[in-house]
């Protein structure tokens, strides 16, 4: 099997596993992001043409998942904003 079907096949699976298993994968949600880009009419493919953001990235907002600081920062700068504004903490279940 190729690399790139490997990889392909463990994601789509990581990524099916942690949804209809309702695992979080990190404490945090862009949910404050989605907020703000409503009120401002800004869509996902702005983001990727504005700031230079791959697909993929946008794809981790949705989902939750990590983006790196160097995204926060284009974010924050991007809407004159502090990271507070683009994300906020989920207490996770114990």
């Amino acid at each position: 099997m190729s690399n790139k079907l490997f990889d392909f096949l463990y994601f789509r699976f990581y990524y099916m596993y942690t949804k209809f298993r309702k695992v979080d994968i990190m404490g945090f949600s862009y949910k404050p992001l989605f907020h703000l880009m409503l009120d401002r009419g800004v869509k996902k493919t702005d983001l990727k043409a504005e700031l230079g953001l791959g697909p993929s990235t946008v794809a981790k907002f949705e989902k939750g998942e990590n983006v790196s600081m160097e995204v926060l920062d284009k974010l924050c700068t991007h809407f004159d904003c502090t990271p507070n504004d683009i994300i906020e903490h989920v207490k996770g279940e114990d």
